[in-house]
């Protein structure tokens, strides 16, 4: 069972930056106007950053324990 939280535990941390990086470029496509491909998303991409980064953090913590 450890083992097996060990291997989820290598890859979050990439896994998690890979999604912010993702969300960053969303949050690009938002601008500038209504036109944008993720205009209507904006508000949602913000709350998913917001949520990432949070998790970034919590996993942060965590690998100091493997």
């Amino acid at each position: 069972m450890l083992s097996e939280f060990e291997e989820i535990m290598k890859t979050l941390g990439p896994d998690v930056q890979n999604m912010i990086n993702a969300c960053n470029e969303m949050k690009i496509g938002a601008e500038p106007d209504e036109s944008a491909d993720y205009w209507e998303e904006r508000k949602k991409i913000d709350e998913w950053l917001t949520d990432l980064k949070k998790l970034q953090s919590e996993v942060t913590k965590l690998e100091r324990y493997l």
